[in-house]
Formats: C-alpha cells, structure tokens, sequence
C-alpha cells in the first residue's frame, strides 16, 4: 500500500475529481475491521483508496468499480497448501483493474461518473494480526 502518493498525482493530472485515502485508525474508525486485521501485522498499514472521476456532473448516477490488492503470505511462511497457492498473485488484479479502469475514462474523457474503490494490504503474519 505505500505507493498511493504516485497513483494519486497521476490521476489528479487525468481530471479525476475526488481522491481519497483511509489509514489505518481511519478504517477502524469507519469499522472496516476485516481490512484493518488483515493488514495490521503488516510493515505498511492498510488502505482504503477511492477515487472519483466526474464526466457528466449534471447526471446524479454513478459507476462503481470495487478492487481488492492484496499481497499474501509476507516474510516467507506460506500457510496455504500446495495447489492453492500458485494463483495468489491474482489477489491484486482487482486494484490494478480499477486503477486501470479509472484511468482509461478519465484520460478518454468519457462522460459518465465513476468512483472506485481500492482495499490495500500486505497481508502478513505475526501475533497482532486476527
């Protein structure tokens, strides 16, 4: 999760209207504790991403485009057994399709609204993680 700061001001320069982020307290706060846990035990916290791209402001409908990226299994220790574990990488490809989704209308300047939204964590294991 910590490369949000570059994704941001690219897509500020492709007009995306809104951009924000929710730490670590932020999603507790929110109570978004699964994200929260899941990332807790983690070097970079957990991260909530949205994004709003406004290409027809008069119309009050909005596309949502939901992702998770998640990094698995950190530091080594591989809970997962054989046969399950090959395809994990999978686990940020809903991030990086927002993200590329986000981008591609905005840069189009298509004229529909859209928001996305990211779940960000670094999955890792130690005691404090649930």
């Amino acid at each position: 999760p910590i490369p949000c700061v570059p994704w941001q001001s690219q897509l500020w320069t492709l007009a995306v209207t809104q951009f924000k982020v929710l730490q670590f307290e932020d999603l507790k706060r929110e109570g978004l504790n699964c994200l929260a846990a899941v990332g807790q035990a983690a070097v970079s916290a957990p991260r909530l991403i949205m994004m709003e791209y406004n290409g027809a402001p008069e119309k009050a409908e909005r596309i949502a485009v939901v992702g998770k990226g998640i990094t698995f299994d950190t530091g080594g220790l591989n809970l997962k057994g054989t046969g399950f574990i090959e395809s994990m990488y999978m686990d940020k490809g809903g991030a990086s399709a927002v993200l590329g989704i986000t981008r591609a209308v905005a840069s189009l300047g298509l004229k529909v609204n859209i928001v996305g939204v990211i779940a960000a964590a670094e999955n890792a294991i130690e005691t404090r993680e649930l």
